[in-house]
């Protein structure tokens, strides 16, 4: 994870008074239950691999 994104999740977390592994959670829990969510993603991820391997 980058630092970036995890400054963003960790003040996402704060700001909603929650604990970040909570909220990683209850995203992964998310993202495997919902089949659009989750091939949304693996594409957007996928894309980004690409660019960092240019």
């Amino acid at each position: 994870m980058n630092k970036e994104t995890s400054k963003t999740l960790t003040t996402f977390s704060r700001l909603n008074a929650l604990k970040l592994r909570l909220v990683v959670d209850a995203m992964v829990d998310i993202v495997l239950s919902d089949e659009y969510l989750s091939s949304r993603i693996v594409e957007l991820a996928a894309e980004k691999q690409s660019m960092e391997e240019e």
